[in-house]
């Protein structure tokens, strides 16, 4: 893979440990790391720090089976690669995929004024933030991971008007911002408000200094960050385990 998609991954690692660690959810070995955290359906994933083999997936299977929390298991390469059919030879299905991107910061972009965005800070902030997250990504993210981390990652709630219709959070790991978590609710979609957050968090890291975006996007979404001009990377399989599985 190139440099700006190991970067990519180098800042949703990050992310996913800063969000486990208040909570001494990270764990780490030779071939692979994961992360859990209880009462929340994110973070909690393994992941490769080494080549796929059938070691690797022994490992990650042994995990699964024991851990108290569920787990799902990310996989990334190149988009044109195969090997990771290995892995659904293995016992696991395949729940979502998304698409690396990254973009050098070069130019500000237009930004309509239809939207603010309110930073997560208190306690009454991080739950009206993680009850909109779910109408949009259809799982749950405890509110606690936003108080324990807001001074490492940054959450903001979307709204127009004074009706809170989004979510978003940023990852700054060296020079550059991971953008995470973007969900507009389904009856506010389709009106360009994810364009217009994208354009404020994008014109917020160039004030920063920062010079390069990273994401990971949806299918459905992959086209909007395209016509951004984003530059596709790599893709990131999300799997779990098949009953099965042996």
């Amino acid at each position: 893979m190139n440099e700006h998609a190991l970067l990519n991954i180098k800042n949703l690692i990050t992310l996913w440990e800063k969000a486990s660690s208040p909570f001494n959810g990270f764990f780490t070995d030779e071939q692979l790391s994961y992360v859990r955290i209880p009462n929340s359906d994110w973070p909690n994933r393994l992941w490769l720090k080494q080549q796929l083999d059938e070691s690797a997936l022994k490992e990650i299977l042994e995990i699964i089976n024991s851990s108290p929390i569920s787990l799902s298991f990310s996989y990334w390469d190149d988009t044109e690669s195969t090997r990771y059919k290995l892995i659904e030879y293995s016992g696991f299905e395949q729940k979502s995929a998304q698409i690396g991107m990254s973009m050098h910061l070069d130019q500000k972009f237009n930004q309509e004024q239809r939207l603010t965005f309110e930073q997560v800070y208190q306690p009454e902030q991080a739950k009206t933030w993680t009850d909109l997250y779910p109408e949009s990504f259809k799982y749950n993210i405890n509110p606690e991971i936003l108080i324990k981390t807001c001074n490492q990652i940054t959450y903001y709630t979307i709204y127009l008007d004074k009706t809170p219709i989004g979510t978003v959070l940023t990852m700054q790991t060296e020079n550059a911002i991971g953008i995470h978590g973007l969900g507009i609710i389904p009856q506010m979609r389709k009106r360009g408000f994810a364009e217009e957050t994208m354009a404020y968090i994008l014109n917020k890291a160039i004030d920063n200094q920062l010079t390069y975006a990273y994401l990971q996007a949806s299918e459905l979404g992959k086209n909007i960050y395209l016509n951004m001009g984003f530059t596709v990377d790599f893709t990131m399989r999300n799997y779990i385990k098949q009953f099965s599985a042996i």
